[in-house]
């Protein structure tokens, strides 16, 4: 046999194959969720006030989001309105100044949330307390405001046009909303600043 009749076979270049896509990790999809600003309001302090003449509001119709407190206005306060809660040990020391009212959590269009108070129970022949309570019970299923008309009338419920959009309340319960607040409006002390004044010790 001849050389030239031997031939040597070389080897075939390796044939390149596709990478394999790549399986999509697994992933905690409730982790990956955006939180709701809810959740960043967790520890907020709701202010204790009535709604402006011009906010639209909604009222927590759940009946455990409602409480019975004495309540004693800082009519002398520079920065606006100012509202305490007063402890029931000092009564004595609030009486003739301070009101008995029910506190309700409610929230504005700019999901701002706020603790609404109406004097309770309604005494006759005031109707601006009449006239609040009846706005406020309306809220717990509409958006409202409620604005000022007079000594005689009281206040005037304005519905708003567009009521399709729902309220979204906080998962803390109504208790644990107030103890997160009490600090700001909860007057525990006879020593408080207004309870001074009230004895004419400023």
């Amino acid at each position: 046999m001849k050389k030239s009749d031997l031939s040597v076979e070389k080897p075939s270049p390796p044939v390149s194959r596709p990478a394999e896509p790549q399986r999509m990790k697994k992933f905690d999809m409730a982790a990956l969720q955006i939180q709701p600003r809810l959740s960043v309001l967790a520890n907020a302090v709701y202010p204790l006030r009535l709604p402006g003449s011009q906010e639209f509001f909604q009222v927590n119709p759940d009946d455990s989001f409602v409480a019975s407190f004495e309540l004693l206005e800082d009519k002398g306060a520079k920065d606006g309105k100012k509202i305490f809660i007063v402890h029931p040990d000092l009564a004595d020391d609030v009486a003739g100044d301070s009101f008995s009212a029910e506190v309700r959590l409610a929230v504005n269009q700019a999901s701002e949330y706020f603790l609404i108070y109406c004097k309770y129970p309604p005494r006759e022949g005031e109707p601006c307390t009449t006239t609040r309570i009846n706005i406020v019970e309306q809220a717990q299923k509409s958006w409202m405001r409620m604005r000022y008309v007079n000594n005689n009338v009281g206040y005037e419920g304005v519905e708003a046009g567009n009521n399709t959009r729902k309220p979204v309340w906080p998962r803390k319960s109504f208790m644990e909303i107030l103890e997160t607040s009490a600090s700001e409006y909860v007057i525990t002390d006879s020593n408080h600043y207004l309870i001074r004044r009230l004895r004419g010790d400023e």
